[in-house]
């Protein structure tokens, strides 16, 4: 029997976060799914991961198509004086293209966001959604022999990033000449700044705004960038207004920074309080 579409379709791997020894779900393929789940929308994730991450680690109702090996991809995170350093404890298998069953790459919304280069960059030819969005960080990462993260150039950008509708990076993730080359090819470039908000691009850069974040006391950044996307996604597959769907995605944000892991991913009950104390905030 066919298998209805989800709304929103997340292809990444879940991953752990070690905090204090404890394995907390991450990923961006978790806070993105979660948020879209939260706010009522169907969900599901393509992802590769290892036996000990169980599929009823996520919300109920968020479909989970896996590819098992033999570990789950973990990060631990550490606080230096020139800020946070990342380091990878173990690392999944990549997804296989060929093991996707047939279908399960269509959606109304369709987000490749990989966490540690978890699949081929060509895997976007396949995606049958109607709008698709990009986040390419976890093909602009690099481990080396002693685990720590480091950046590298993406080196699929021109031919990956024209066949997205709307691409997110974060100001750590890009130097000026490479954001230069994001800027001239995407649809619509989404460069983010935290708390200072975030910067949208279009027509190759003759286009431009400015979105201020919602500044709220901060427990943990992570997954803030990650819910970003995914909110800006399912209000501009509403919408297809760049700004109108980068403020609320602004507002979601702001939200999980105020938590640990993907429990403090908004609710669609957030976004009924929330509204109503902020009166510029677009309608839900």
């Amino acid at each position: 029997m066919a298998t209805r579409r989800p709304h929103f379709l997340a292809i990444g791997n879940l991953c752990f976060d070690l905090v204090d020894g404890e394995k907390i779900l991450g990923g961006s393929s978790a806070y993105s799914a979660i948020l879209a789940h939260n706010l009522g929308y169907e969900a599901a994730i393509i992802t590769s991961v290892g036996v000990d991450l169980s599929p009823d680690i996520l919300p109920a109702g968020i479909r989970i198509y896996p590819q098992f090996g033999e570990r789950t991809t973990t990060f631990v995170n550490r606080e230096t004086a020139y800020g946070r350093v990342q380091f990878v404890h173990a690392a999944a298998d990549p997804i296989d293209p060929d093991a996707i069953p047939e279908g399960r790459l269509s959606a109304r919304i369709g987000y490749l966001c990989p966490i540690l280069n978890d699949f081929d960059p060509g895997l976007i030819d396949s995606l049958d959604a109607e709008v698709v969005g990009l986040a390419p960080q976890g093909w602009m990462r690099i481990v080396g022999r002693d685990g720590r993260v480091r950046r590298q150039r993406f080196s699929a950008l021109e031919r990956v990033v024209p066949k997205a509708d709307a691409v997110f990076v974060s100001e750590e993730d890009v130097e000026d000449d490479e954001l230069e080359r994001f800027i001239a090819c995407a649809n619509i470039l989404v460069l983010t700044h935290g708390k200072d908000g975030a910067e949208i691009f279009m027509d190759g850069g003759r286009e431009y705004r400015r979105v201020p974040a919602f500044v709220r006391p901060e427990v943990d950044p992570t997954g803030a960038g990650d819910v970003f996307g995914a909110a800006f996604l399912l209000r501009y597959h509403e919408t297809r207004d760049p700004e109108e769907a980068a403020r609320f995605a602004a507002w979601a944000a702001s939200f999980v920074v105020q938590g640990e892991g993907t429990s403090a991913v908004p609710t669609k009950e957030d976004v009924l309080s929330l509204q109503a104390e902020e009166a510029e905030l677009p309608a839900f």
